[in-house]
């Protein structure tokens, strides 16, 4: 493969296509996130060794920006380079998403250290990496015999062209802004108001890129500023009347970073739990520790590039200094974030109630009372009017319940989890099933790439019930990591034995947790609320009597035809989940049960096999809605057009995770209705 840089024109072959928008509700949006950066469009190719460059770079061909964008990636990457070869790799990965902005390379476990700890922000160079740069450049500029004004000049250009290194995203262009009016200012012998500057720097920034308003990193980055300038102020002279120690020199610098870390957490909540369903407790306390940390590893990091080109060996001490740094500071994030109390998770919906109690609580604090009894008594006031509103039996729920008493909802999502099953059932009580947890490989995981992620945004933390259905790995796969991950009431299978690592973890956790586990058969009821009834129409004792064979481990057929399946009755709704039940299986039901299988969903079994759906059954269930959870380009050729057709025949809408995406659907005992969860 040729070697190319930026700015060199390549031939490459390939298949244009358009981003993969998000395939569940809550899951992260690509094709979003991409469009957002400018990017339409993504271009795969398998055949590297064909690159051919058509012609190399050319300076007097391009304009400035261009050629700063040239110079400025050349540097980022010889810096990137710089620091693999001085440091171990993950004390390196984490220092190149530090200063210049690369996080590809930093783990999952420790970007979550930072998440639950909330200080993820130090990942993202921002405000407070612009601080200590700007803070660098005017000190190393100092030892020039220059004026204070061309000083502050070059300042400005160091801080433009760093933005360039890192990529000029949202908070840096914003922090770079901000800095640069605060020098012109100390320039000219004048005070700027902070709030007019982040004004200007919104501005700025949205005139040139509007969409930059609906990144996460933008919202959090001017909300953390607002906060920090407008609360800051408020808690140090509360701090000062009531704790005069804290003013003390010894302490006042640490009282200082717990102070604009509480006033730092107060606007940015909203959306912490918005973009992470996680409220961090901890949060305040290791911004305390790390944050220092950060501030010497920066000028450490810089200190390190700087003199590579000059001494490799002092360069490598510089770097010494900066692994022992770096590795402080990331031991420091996984002890707190491992500590029982570090977080909660949360429902993202309540980001709307802390922007009320947030916004009156600015409200309270802007109105002047004449006497301390009158300032108790208008706090206890909004207090109560918040309880009454907010809580769980407060008036809006009360009214709630009583409007909805007629209307409550049972709501089924059909995950799309590739060539697999997953299925949530929230019932109108609360109470909660999962069904399967689709397939698991040696690099994906969808219990927790794909299950945990749409839990924790629903607000969901304990699962009352997981039905899976039968051994297979791609129903079974996901279930292990869920069991370890969240509170489990009851634990519901066919108890067919079956010879797999995944199915044995399986067996341990259930075991080790204590979690009950429940066997069931045709015949069957699944106690689990009061607002439906859940019937089991088979496995019978003969099916898995005929399958539970030390021979058939690992049969696919067997273990297919001795899938548990279920009807769910709610009201005049009914819903038949099928597992992976083939033409045996149906045969059986049909014996059994006749017209009780009528049902107006079903989840249809086998991902649409040619070996399910038998005509008989399909006239037997005569559904409104077929629903097939199924993966994109599959090898088994899924859903079969035989099947379709069948389902087409009786009048049936289709629903097709590997087409949409999953699918919702909700019921209020009468109807069912197709959601639509996509914005």
């Amino acid at each position: 493969m040729p070697k190319f840089s930026y700015g060199d024109e390549i031939q490459i072959i390939g298949v244009l296509k358009e981003p993969i928008r998000s395939r569940n509700p809550e899951e992260f949006d690509f094709a979003r996130y991409l469009k957002i950066h400018d990017i339409d469009a993504v271009f795969l190719s398998y055949i590297l060794s064909h690159i051919k460059v058509i012609k190399k770079f050319e300076a007097k061909t391009l304009n400035p920006i261009e050629i700063l964008k040239k110079l400025t990636y050349e540097i980022k990457i010889a810096g990137l380079k710089i620091f693999d070869e001085l440091l171990p790799q993950s004390e390196a990965s984490f220092i190149k998403g530090l200063i210049l902005g690369y996080r590809g390379e930093i783990s999952k476990d420790v970007q979550q250290y930072f998440i639950n700890t909330g200080t993820y922000h130090i990942l993202a160079v921002s405000g407070l990496h612009v601080g200590i740069i700007t803070s660098m450049f005017f000190v190393l500029t100092s030892f020039l015999r220059v004026s204070f004004v061309f000083r502050v000049l070059l300042t400005i250009l160091g801080l433009i062209f760093y933005a360039f290194v890192v990529g000029l995203p949202p908070s840096v262009v914003r922090a770079s802004i901000m800095a640069s009016i605060v020098l012109i200012g100390m320039a000219i012998e004048r005070r700027i108001d902070i709030f007019n500057l982040l004004g200007f720097s919104a501005i700025v920034i949205l005139f040139f890129d509007s969409k930059q308003i609906l990144h996460p990193g933008f919202q959090l980055s001017f909300s953390a500023v607002a906060s920090i300038s407008y609360f800051y102020p408020k808690i140090f002279n509360f701090f000062s009347k009531n704790f005069p120690f804290a003013t003390k020199w010894f302490i006042l610098p640490i009282a200082s970073l717990f102070i604009a870390s509480i006033s730092a957490q107060i606007l940015t909540l909203p959306f912490v739990v918005a973009y992470f369903s996680k409220i961090s407790i901890i949060s305040i306390l290791a911004n305390v520790f790390i944050v220092p940390l950060v501030s010497l590893a920066v000028p450490l990091g810089f200190a390190t590039l700087l003199l590579y080109p000059i001494s490799g060996f002092i360069a490598q001490m510089m770097a010494n200094s900066l692994w022992l740094t770096l590795n402080l500071i990331i031991t420091l994030a996984k002890f707190f974030a491992h500590l029982p109390f570090a977080y909660i998770e949360v429902s993202k919906e309540i980001s709307f109630y802390i922007v009320l109690i947030l916004f009156s609580l600015m409200v309270f604090s802007k109105i002047k009372f004449q006497s301390p009894m009158k300032r108790i008594t208008f706090a206890v006031l909004i207090l109560l009017n918040l309880y009454i509103y907010i809580a769980p039996n407060g008036v809006i729920s009360i009214l709630s319940n009583k409007l909805n008493a007629e209307d409550s909802n049972l709501e089924i999502t059909v995950l799309d989890v590739g060539q697999g099953d997953a299925i949530f059932v929230q019932f109108p009580d609360g109470k909660n099933l999962l069904i399967d947890g689709g397939n698991k490989t040696f690099n994906f995981d969808p219990g927790q790439r794909i299950i945990e992620p749409f839990l924790r945004k629903k607000g969901i933390k304990k699962i009352d019930a997981i039905l899976v259905t039968h051994p297979h790995n791609d129903h079974i796969g996901g279930i292990p990591y869920i069991l370890e991950k969240f509170e489990v009431g009851t634990v519901i299978d066919n108890g067919l034995n079956y010879n797999s690592s995944i199915y044995k973890r399986y067996l341990e956790l259930i075991q080790s947790k204590g979690i009950t586990h429940i066997t069931v058969r045709a015949g069957n009821k699944i106690t689990l609320t009061e607002h439906a009834r859940i019937y089991v129409l088979h496995p019978t004792d003969e099916f898995i009597k005929s399958n539970d064979k030390e021979d058939n481990y690992g049969s696919g057929h067997d273990a297919n035809n001795s899938s548990v399946v279920i009807k769910i009755q709610y009201r005049d709704n009914s819903f038949l989940l099928t597992g992976d039940a083939e033409k045996e299986a149906e045969d059986s039901m049909i014996k059994i049960y006749d017209t009780f299988l009528k049902s107006d969903w079903i989840k249809v079994g086998h991902h649409g096999s040619e070996t399910s759906s038998s005509p008989a059954f399909v006239s037997k269930v005569k559904p409104k809605w077929a629903v097939i959870s199924v993966g994109k380009y599959n090898k088994y050729n899924h859903p079969s057009d035989i099947v379709l057709r069948r389902y087409n025949l009786i009048g049936a809408q289709i629903h097709r995770t590997d087409e949409e995406g999953a699918g919702v659907f909700r019921s209020n005992g009468k109807d069912i209705e197709k959601i639509q969860w996509r914005n």
